[in-house]
């Protein structure tokens, strides 16, 4: 596989990536508790941008 392969991202349906985006936040709440959940953690662990986050939910708060 080249490097461009690599980087390249598959696109999801809305509703798949918001679904990706909460379990993920619930695997690492499981592992780690709620102390030290921040939406920079839950964006690297589920391969998304922080900003794409955002455009789901308002804040940890409401992801919650």
């Amino acid at each position: 596989m080249s490097a461009v392969e690599n980087t390249q991202r598959k696109r999801f349906r809305p509703e798949v990536r918001r679904a990706m985006i909460l379990d993920e936040a619930a695997t690492l709440i499981v592992q780690e508790g709620i102390a030290g959940l921040t939406l920079e953690r839950i964006a690297r662990e589920a391969g998304v941008s922080k900003s794409l986050i955002y455009n789901y939910f308002d804040g940890v708060t409401e992801l919650l």
